[in-house]
């Protein structure tokens, strides 16, 4: 799944509904970040919860943002990835 921005392009890919990676494109400078280990989230007992437990649950452009939400069984991870603001790319809850 691709969404493309002026600024960037967020590629997600997924096996079985899972994130297994994200990749962030520059369109300025042709730069490529990619990865697997989007974060992890510790628990109470110290047990980490990788990105890759999570299922792709909403992956769209919508009022100048690319809006990418993620769930588990425990969680939900909502991030907005700015295609317009100069001075902010990403936000995450």
């Amino acid at each position: 799944m691709t969404l493309k921005g002026n600024k960037i392009t967020v590629e997600v890919e997924t096996q079985e509904g899972k994130l297994t990676t994200i990749a962030f494109t520059n369109h300025q400078n042709g730069d490529v970040i990619r990865t697997d280990k989007l974060f992890a989230i510790k628990d109470t007992d110290d047990k980490l919860t990788p990105s890759t437990d999570f299922v792709v649950d909403r992956f769209e452009e919508e009022h100048g943002s690319i809006n990418l939400i993620l769930k588990n069984k425990d969680f939900m991870v909502s991030s907005a990835i700015s295609l317009d603001d100069p001075h902010a790319y990403s936000t995450v809850s």
